[in-house]
């Protein structure tokens, strides 16, 4: 069973807080309370912390407005309905409503008009007492784990092996090349021709220089 509504009534009008009381309970409403000033019914609202306040604009000592501030200090959760008579002036039920009032009725006012408001205004403020349903930020990304850090550090060794190796292959088929390339000198050396003997038309020996010949004496 769901939890009655408590309302509280704050008019001097007993006759007509008398005709709600069985309204109320018949659409599963309490008559928590009344007062036939708004002054004489704080410290009661305070108290008992009703789920509604009806406030007749007659039982303010001062304005509506003033009132339905000291009600929202006193018991913030509670809705405010203010009612007047048809000398109310809209100016004040706009002030009233303003300062956090969560509508006005007009008398004479009908029961089921009283009890439509009382669920309208409850479920108004229900909802805006629901946390909004907004997409949360973002998480920053969590700082590396050790096992994450020394993978990272493996991988930057790797890599720095890897490129060590390459340029080190590279060294190697250079020199390679530089080995297997004739030098510049016997490049550039031409081949000494053979000589021939005018007389016998056979092939001599070339001329050895005399520092070779007396090297090559020496070494024996």
């Amino acid at each position: 069973m769901a939890e009655l509504l408590r309302i509280f009534y704050a008019d001097p009008d007993l006759e007509m807080v008398g005709r709600m009381r069985p309204a109320l309970a018949a659409a599963d409403m309490a008559l928590a309370g009344s007062a036939q000033t708004a002054h004489a019914g704080l410290p009661e609202i305070a108290a008992q912390r009703p789920d509604v306040v009806v406030l007749d604009d007659s039982a303010c000592t001062g304005t509506p407005a003033e009132v339905v501030r000291r009600i929202a200090a006193a018991s913030p959760a509670t809705v405010v309905i203010v009612t007047g008579g048809t000398g109310t002036s809209p100016s004040t039920m706009g002030r009233a409503v303003a300062a956090g009032a969560r509508g006005f009725l007009l008398k004479p006012y009908a029961a089921e008009e009283l009890i439509a408001l009382v669920r309208e205004a409850t479920s108004s403020r229900q909802r805006d007492q629901a946390p909004s349903a907004k997409t949360p930020a973002p998480r920053p990304p969590p700082p590396p784990s050790a096992a994450s850090a020394s993978a990272a550090s493996t991988r930057t060794r790797s890599s720095t092996r890897t490129t060590t190796q390459v340029h080190s292959r590279i060294r190697q088929r250079q020199f390679g090349a530089r080995r297997s390339t004739p030098s510049s000198a016997a490049a550039r050396s031409p081949a000494r021709p053979t000589r021939t003997s005018s007389r016998s038309g056979c092939p001599t020996e070339p001329t050895i220089p005399a520092r070779t010949i007396s090297g090559l004496a020496g070494d024996g």
